[in-house]
């Protein structure tokens, strides 16, 4: 993945054994749901690869059981300062999607919903949120406009969308509803 970026699954062992479909008449290489271990966490994936004039690439993976601090190794350089500061203790169940196009300098984009109960979560190792339970999405197109995502879209983009988060703060009971993170202004 784009290196001159930040290379995601940077200095990490996976092992898989996908079985391939090629569409020779349409250009399209297909792989099907099978379990793929990426540094000892085990992944359902599924990934299309379109090498016609779209040129495109789409990867699914699914694990019930993500562990955050192995998940926020495999991300690039960006990303992961973006997240440095956030520690879930438990794991939690997650469904991402990457795609992208195979092209110079395109950046691809992440789509990743997630959900837990009963967790822990640590932010600067100043707060720590217990008995935490939420659910949301990740994603790196933050930009409302086909225009403004080509003018400006960045390695650095992500938005961090919580639908809902309960949890306790030393002795007061946290609830939030519909907010976000957003590391760049649109």
């Amino acid at each position: 993945f784009n290196t001159t970026k930040g290379s995601f699954f940077k200095n990490t062992k996976v092992t898989g054994s996908p079985k391939f479909s090629v569409a020779v008449a349409n250009d399209i290489i297909q792989i099907p749901d099978f379990p793929l271990t990426i540094d000892g966490q085990i992944f359902q994936i599924s990934a299309l690869f379109n090498l016609s004039e779209s040129n495109t690439f789409v990867f699914n993976l699914q694990n019930p059981n993500t562990d955050f601090q192995s998940v926020k190794r495999l991300l690039n350089d960006s990303l992961f300062s973006t997240l440095k500061d956030f520690e879930i203790q438990k794991p939690f169940e997650s469904t991402i999607k990457i795609s992208g196009k195979f092209a110079y300098g395109n950046s691809p984009d992440i789509e990743a919903d997630f959900s837990t109960t009963d967790n822990e979560i640590t932010i600067s190792d100043k707060f720590r949120f217990e008995k935490a339970a939420f659910t949301g999405n990740l994603t790196t197109d933050v930009y409302t406009t086909d225009s403004l995502k080509a003018a400006k879209k960045s390695p650095k983009d992500i938005k961090i969308f919580f639908n809902s988060l309960n949890a306790e703060l030393e002795d007061v009971n946290v609830s939030i509803l519909n907010s976000y993170f957003q590391s760049t202004p649109e």
